[in-house]
């Protein structure tokens, strides 16, 4: 029993030492596999990659983070670019990520949507024909369509959500919105009220 005992001490950190071997070769082999398909911009196939590569609890490198956002970005998902961008400038002071990042701030605001599935829309007064800025509409509209909510970043401009007007500005966050409370319907029709008299006065 000693004997037994005294081998299964000893084989336990091999085996630990072998599990470690087999995260960071899995590791690497994600991480080879992202880089070949963010030089293909197949921007899906890195967006699972990335996710792969955090559940290996490996810390990633700034390019990791950096080709992540990108795929985040072509997704429309803007918070999670800037988020993404963060992480990659938290591991190596690059200009190129600052520059990232202040672009999102200058061109983008801040939003808390909320509505019930399939009795509210989004939609956008113009759309913007910079690819990332439309594909962040397009995101947000359809998960309001799924969903009825969206938090997130929005490209600057103005929007309707259901029956309630609102302009997205740079930086500055949009008063939350939820169009199911009873503060929002009074909201909405003061605004009503004030659409009507405008439209007399013309």
């Amino acid at each position: 029993m000693l004997y037994l005992l005294l081998a299964l001490l000893f084989a336990a950190p091999a085996l630990a030492q072998d599990d470690d071997h087999a995260q960071m070769a899995e590791y690497e082999r994600i991480g080879q596999e992202m880089t070949a398909l963010a030089s293909r911009n197949a921007w899906d196939g890195v967006e699972r990659s990335y996710e792969a590569l955090l559940d290996t609890e490996i810390p990633l490198t700034a390019e990791q983070h950096y080709y992540g956002a990108q795929a985040a970005a072509h997704r429309g998902d803007v918070a999670a670019a800037r988020d993404r961008a963060m992480k990659a400038l938290e591991v190596e002071d690059d200009q190129a990520y600052h520059d990232w990042i202040h672009r999102i701030d200058q061109n983008y605001g801040p939003v808390s949507l909320m509505g019930d599935p399939g009795k509210v829309g989004l939609t956008i007064e113009s759309m913007p024909f910079e690819p990332h800025q439309s594909a962040a509409v397009h995101f947000a509209t359809e998960q309001v369509k799924e969903t009825g909510s969206f938090e997130g970043l929005l490209p600057a401009g103005h929007y309707q959500f259901g029956p309630m007007s609102l302009r997205v500005r740079p930086g500055v966050h949009t008063e939350r919105i939820d169009i199911r409370s009873d503060k929002y319907m009074r909201k909405l029709e003061r605004q009503q009220r004030h659409d009507k008299d405008d439209s007399d006065s013309g």
